[in-house]
């Protein structure tokens, strides 16, 4: 995922690092995931899946039009979050039976 190579921006930058978002630009590392995760909604069927990938997405833009460190930092924990979430109603209706 690129947008984790926003959050090192700086100090990439500094030691002459190029990373992906070096290269490119902040904007661009994180448009990057978010065209894939537009490319996935027309092949994901599940409402759940197709939900937390409209969240990243929305998360993607939201880095996008504001490139900040501090965001892209808390980008990948939001999403790790999204993930646990999804699980669970995924696992729920087993365990409940």
């Amino acid at each position: 995922m690129r947008i984790s190579a926003i959050m090192d921006y700086d100090v990439d930058k500094r030691i002459g690092d190029r990373t992906f978002a070096v290269a490119y630009g902040k904007r661009a590392a994180a448009l990057f995931p978010a065209a894939v995760f537009l490319c996935t909604l027309f092949i994901v069927r599940v409402n759940y899946i197709r939900i937390f990938f409209i969240a990243c997405l929305a998360l993607f833009i939201l880095v996008a039009i504001i490139p900040s460190e501090r965001i892209a930092r808390y980008s990948p924990l939001a999403i790790f979050l999204s993930v646990v979430a999804i699980v669970v109603v995924w696992i729920a209706p087993f365990v409940l039976r």
